[in-house]
Parts: structure tokens; sequence; C-alpha cells
């Protein structure tokens, strides 16, 4: 990926983390970028294909920390606990994408979060395989959604310690389905 198409949707995301989605035009992320409107235009052709690419890498950074957190946990359970760490890397970790691209995708073309729906598909089956109950393993990874979700659409701030308990909480069903 050329430097000019990375820096185009660093800020593309930081402007849709720090605004949501009322300013996210081509107009303004060329502004942020100090690039033209055509120059974002010239790497991504339309609004929606800068959306989609914008999925795209929020999910494969996603894909690398989901597969390097549960290599590194060889307990039953390991997959479903990395989906968990990887949707809440912490403090200290990069910043995680946001889940507004989706949002802007849901608004514009549903076909646009296509690639979102079939990582999904892949994870919830890798899931169901993890050596725990595979309904506890939907649960917590539907819990995850949910809390990632609320927190990524601001929708009921959840406050922050609260949010790391229940992290913990579905961290720790994993463990002790495991231990059985």
């Amino acid at each position: 990926m050329s430097t000019t198409r990375k820096k185009i949707l660093r800020f593309a995301n930081e402007l849709v983390a720090e605004q949501g989605l009322q300013d996210f035009t081509i107009a303004e992320v060329a502004r942020r970028a100090s690039i033209s409107k055509g120059g974002v235009l010239h790497h991504f052709g339309t609004k929606e294909a800068l959306i989609r690419a914008m999925i795209d890498e929020g999910l494969e950074e996603f894909q690398a920390r989901f597969e390097a957190t549960a290599q590194a946990d060889d307990a039953p359970g390991a997959w479903t606990r990395s989906y968990v760490k990887s949707s809440f890397p912490g403090p200290d970790a990069p910043s995680i994408p946001s889940a507004d691209p989706l949002l802007v995708g849901l608004a514009n073309d549903r076909s646009i979060i296509s690639s979102y729906v079939d990582r999904q598909k892949l994870w919830s089956e890798t899931l169901s395989r993890d050596g725990i109950d595979p309904r506890l393993a939907w649960v917590v990874m539907l819990a995850a959604d949910g809390l990632f979700f609320n927190q990524s659409f601001r929708i009921t701030p959840v406050p922050a310690e609260m949010r790391e308990d229940l992290i913990e909480f579905m961290l720790e069903m994993t463990r002790q389905a495991s231990s059985r």
C-alpha cells in the first residue's frame, strides 16, 4: 500500500473517530491529509471505496491481533479469549479502529460491509470449535461485539471501571469453562 494511501486512511479514520459521521466527506479527508480531493479520489475512486478500505484495514488489524493473541494461549477457549482481548486490546496497545466506517457503510450501501460479514462468519466458526461449549463461545463473542459497538457508536457510555470488569468477566467465563 502506498504511503499516500496509508496517510489518507489514517486521516479518514481520525476524522470519523473525532467527529463521528457528520463531517465525513472526501473534501474533509483531503483537507486533513493536505492533499487535493482529486488526490483522494485518485487513490480510492469513490467515498464508498474509501469506506471499504477503512473497513478492510480495520479487519486486517483485528485479524492479526486475533491470531497472535490466540497462538500465545494453548488452553481450551483460547480463540474466544483472543476475540475479547483483540476487541479491547488495552491502553498500551495501538488504538483500535472505530466501528464508525461500518456505520457509514450501512448508511450508504450494505454491500460495503460484506468483508466484515465474511470475516465474522469465519471468526464465529473458529470460536465454535474452541474446546469450550460453542454456546458459551457465541455468547462471549456477541457480548464482546455488543460492548465494542456500544462504545464505538457512542450509544450508552459504559463507565470505564464497569467496561474493564465486563471484559474480565467474559475472559473468566471462558477460563472456567475450559477447566471443567
